[in-house]
């Protein structure tokens, strides 16, 4: 059995963004991104709100977003997952409260695994959000949402090989739909099939294996 593990203990930071309101200012170069804005992994800047420094300033106090943190919807559309990647906009970038940021203990936990875990919850996510009208994911249910957690060495192995794939669906309208699917078939080949097919004189079957089932259903 691998061990569950809360995301409460695999990151150092779990915080969502400004409860209230910035002020504009266009062609700023400071960024207030909202839930609508998170899309296919990753933070879409094409038509996001810029606001004034001072106010960036203050609520970057508060998000501090790095490369490598994750960004997951917690209001209205919940469980939109992306990345901080290596951009020069990532640290003038803050969020609206409809956006949670986790930020990995990366001795405990693969950045980009934590990412392809989520995409994989993302159902668990939208059931553990609460209201009625419009859903809310509570910060305090974040920290307590668990996910399987294997050795760092096997999430990196895992991780690359759902990058490789991720990197091969390049119509972004159907990539989060078939990286979830790929995300679920690797998942359960690494976590669940492993087990059950380890038998006296025969080796499960590896990750190499359940890399080239993911080419096999990419269609």
């Amino acid at each position: 059995m691998r061990p569950q593990v809360t995301l409460g203990k695999i990151c150092s930071l779990i915080t969502d963004g400004k409860h209230g309101d910035c002020r504009d200012q266009d062609d700023s170069g400071f960024f207030f991104i909202s839930a609508k804005d998170i899309r296919d992994g990753r933070v879409n800047y094409l038509g996001a709100r810029e606001i004034t420094q001072s106010d960036f300033e203050e609520t970057h106090r508060r998000t501090d977003l790095c490369e490598g943190d994750v960004l997951v919807t917690n209001s209205g559309t919940i469980g939109r997952i992306a990345i901080a990647e290596a951009d020069d906009r990532t640290a003038c970038t803050t969020f609206q409260k409809s956006v949670a940021v986790l930020k990995p203990i990366r001795e405990l936990v693969d950045p980009r695994f934590l990412y392809y875990a989520l995409v994989d919850s993302r159902e668990r996510l939208v059931n553990a959000s609460a209201g009625a009208a419009q859903k809310n994911l509570l910060l305090g249910e974040l920290r307590r949402f668990s996910i399987t957690l294997p050795s760092v060495d096997e999430q990196m192995s895992i991780a690359e090989k759902l990058r490789v794939y991720d990197a091969l669906v390049t119509n972004n309208e159907r990539r989060m739909a078939l990286l979830e699917r790929a995300t679920r078939l690797l998942f359960d080949e690494w976590f669940v099939r492993f087990a059950s097919q380890a038998r006296p004189g025969r080796a499960p079957q590896n990750a190499s294996d359940a890399s080239e089932r993911l080419c096999r259903h990419r269609p």
